[in-house]
């Protein structure tokens, strides 16, 4: 992939870290506004999380779309969706009307994250592919601190400000149009890549993409329960932003570290260093009262997820055959977003007769089971292959 194209493509990647950084700061605000209507901690949440629900009814559909039509018409079409229905919600006076905008802004997250990720996975495999992965979810790191500082400062003013910056996406519009390598993509791929081929290994396909769907929904719990639970101990939105671009800050570095490190680093190990991290530190924020420990369990969540995602990713892209890729890539979504979407009720649930400390440690408790499956996965591919040798 030529380098502007790859820059260009690795911004647009990190759009979606947009979708519900920037919003998170302000949702107490939210709910003041809208407290007249019933069971408005569960719409707040909603606003957050229903994007997520849109990736998760179209990611298939458009990466189904991609293999047929390409990645450069579904990619402008999705940019625009983003910045049209993003800042929709400045203007919003009805929180069900804000809601459904953010189902449409949904729909361009699911095609801007589909069609870079296939971009990457048509030029790149193996640890090529996972450092490119790790690269991207770097940079949306880093943009995620940006945003989710600058976000905080605006839900100091108003909740609705922060919908603004979403019109980051109409220069990023032009970049791609003028960009030729991205229009002309069809004769740029698969220059270094092994010619079709069927899907290799279906049952570990199957199984990383439940994995990263569990991993996504214990991440989604911080931005939707996370901003409540600090505002409960009286901490301001530009100090509850600061802690969320905390654990964006450790996903971010964890990230660059498996990209730089690749060749030392199998990605086994890394998918149980990460589970290991995302379970000892939510066990950590269940007991949490301090500034200190707030701080530190929310980077051992950070780099728990930027272990853990762009490793499956990369599994994923390089199992998967070119000319199909679009659509396993899209299925990984769906299931990353069934997951998110999943994250406020189960935990509304869960709150019905606990408290935030209980919520977390039962996550604890979930990451514990996923290191019990993947080692014991493990476990099992090295006695097959020593019987097999």
């Amino acid at each position: 992939m030529h380098k502007r194209a790859l820059a260009v493509t690795l911004l647009c990647a990190s759009l979606p870290v947009m979708m519900a950084a920037l919003l998170s700061p302000g949702l107490p605000a939210l709910q003041l506004e809208f407290a007249g209507e019933t069971e408005i901690q569960l719409l707040s949440k909603l606003v957050l999380m229903t994007p997520a629900l849109a990736i998760a009814a179209t990611a298939g559909l458009i990466g189904f779309l991609v293999d047929r039509w390409g990645r450069y018409p579904i990619l402008i079409i999705s940019l625009l969706l983003f910045g049209l229905f993003g800042v929709q919600g400045y203007w919003a006076r009805d929180i069900y009307a804000l809601i459904a905008t953010r189902f449409f802004f949904g729909m361009g997250v699911a095609g801007i994250m589909t069609t870079t990720s296939t971009s990457l996975a048509d030029h790149y495999e193996g640890l090529k592919l996972r450092r490119m992965l790790g690269l991207q979810a770097g940079m949306m790191g880093l943009w995620g601190i940006v945003f989710q500082i600058f976000g905080g400062y605006l839900a100091e003013t108003s909740w609705r400000s922060p919908f603004l910056l979403y019109a980051v996406a109409f220069p990023l519009v032009f970049l791609v149009i003028l960009e030729p390598a991205m229009r002309n993509e069809k004769s740029e791929l698969k220059v270094s890549v092994s010619p079709e081929r069927s899907v290799r290994g279906f049952g570990l396909l199957l199984a990383l993409v439940l994995l990263s769907g569990a991993v996504m929904t214990l991440f989604a719990l911080l931005p939707v329960q996370g901003p409540l639970f600090f505002h409960s101990l009286h901490f301001s939105p530009k100090r509850i932003s600061f802690l969320l671009s905390m654990q964006t800050a450790a996903s971010c570095t964890a990230s660059l570290a498996l990209a730089l490190w690749r060749r030392h680093v199998p990605s086994a190990i890394a998918l149980l260093l990460g589970l290991v991290s995302l379970s000892m530190s939510f066990a950590w924020l269940g007991h949490a009262d301090r500034w200190r420990d707030l701080v530190l369990s929310m980077v051992g969540i950070g780099a728990g997820v930027g272990l853990v995602i762009p490793c499956i990713s990369a599994m994923i892209g390089t199992l998967t055959p070119a000319g199909q890729k679009g659509k396993y890539l899209g299925a990984l979504l769906t299931l990353n977003y069934v997951g998110q979407f999943l994250a406020p009720i189960w935990s509304q649930l869960i709150l019905q007769d606990h408290n935030n400390n209980d919520l977390f440690l039962f996550a604890s408790l979930l990451a514990a089971c996923l290191i019990l499956l993947v080692f014991g996965a493990i476990v099992f591919s090295l006695e097959r292959g020593r019987r097999e040798s």
